[in-house]
C-alpha cells in the first residue's frame, strides 16, 4: 500500500509520509544529547543525578528542568524561525519533541506528570505583532497529549520588555521586574505545576515568575522549555 508523502522534514527538508510530526525520525534520532547535567538548571555537571555546585549554594526555587536540547543546530534555527519568520505551523512538531522528550524520562522515572501546565506569556503587542502566542501553542497540544490541565490566561504580562538578547544576567533580572502577575482567577494552590517557555537563557524569566506561584500556594514547579542556551 503506497503512503501519499505530506510535507517535508523541518530540518533536514527530506519527505515525510505524516506532515503532522514535522520532523523525521532520522533528525530526531541525531539531535544533540545532553549528558551529566544538573537536573536542576541542565548546565554541566559531573552527576546527572545530583545538584551542581552552583545549585547547592544557591538553590533555584523550581524542582528541576527540562528541555529537549541545548540551543544549538539544528534546533536553535528552528525555533528562530518560529518565532521571528513567523511559522506557528511549527509548534505542534516542537511540542511533540518535547513530549518524546519527556515521555522518555518518564521511562526512568525522572518526571512526574504535572496537575497543570503553564505557559510563559507574551505581551499583548508582541503577541499583536507575531499573531500568535508562540508559547501558548506549544503548551495546548502538549497538555492535550498528557492529559493535564491548562489555562492560558494563568499568567499576565503587565508590561512590555526589552528584548532581553543582548542584555546581561542582572539586566534581564531588572528589565523583568513585576512584568508578570498571577491570574487572581485562577488558583494554583495545592498544585504540581509545570511552567513552560521556548528557551531558558539566565533563567531570569523563571526567577521572575515561579516565586510568584509559590506565595499562590503552588506544591511544586519544574520548568520546561524546548531548548537551553550554554
Amino acid at each position: 500500500m503506497w503512503i501519499t508523502i505530506a510535507g517535508y522534514c523541518w530540518l533536514c527538508r527530506q519527505p515525510l509520509h505524516y506532515d503532522t510530526k514535522g520532523i523525521c525520525s532520522s533528525c530526531i534520532r541525531h539531535l544533540p544529547k545532553q549528558q551529566d547535567r544538573c537536573p536542576c538548571c541542565l548546565y554541566p555537571s559531573s552527576h546527572s543525578m545530583m545538584l551542581c555546585g552552583r545549585c547547592l549554594q544557591s538553590p533555584p526555587p523550581w524542582k528541576q528542568m527540562l528541555t529537549v536540547t541545548d540551543y544549538q543546530p539544528p534546533l536553535n534555527k528552528l525555533l528562530h524561525l518560529y518565532k521571528y519568520q513567523p511559522r506557528p505551523q511549527i509548534a505542534l512538531c516542537l511540542a511533540r519533541l518535547f513530549l518524546l522528550r519527556w515521555l522518555s524520562h518518564r521511562r526512568e522515572n525522572l518526571v512526574q506528570k504535572p496537575d497543570r501546565i503553564i505557559s510563559v506569556p507574551s505581551h499583548r503587542h508582541r503577541r499583536w505583532s507575531r499573531g500568535f502566542e508562540q508559547v501558548e501553542a506549544i503548551a495546548k497540544p502538549l497538555a492535550r497529549w498528557l492529559n493535564c490541565a491548562y489555562q492560558p490566561d494563568t499568567l499576565i504580562r503587565t508590561r512590555a520588555t526589552l528584548v532581553q538578547t543582548h542584555l546581561n544576567a542582572k539586566q534581564r533580572q531588572q528589565n523583568l521586574k513585576n512584568a508578570f502577575v498571577l491570574n487572581n482567577t485562577v488558583s494554583v494552590s495545592g498544585k504540581n505545576l509545570a511552567l513552560i517557555d521556548d528557551v531558558i537563557t539566565t533563567g531570569a524569566t523563571l526567577k521572575s515568575i515561579v516565586p510568584l506561584l509559590f506565595r499562590a500556594g503552588a506544591r511544586s514547579v519544574e520548568v520546561w522549555a524546548i531548548c537551553r542556551t550554554l
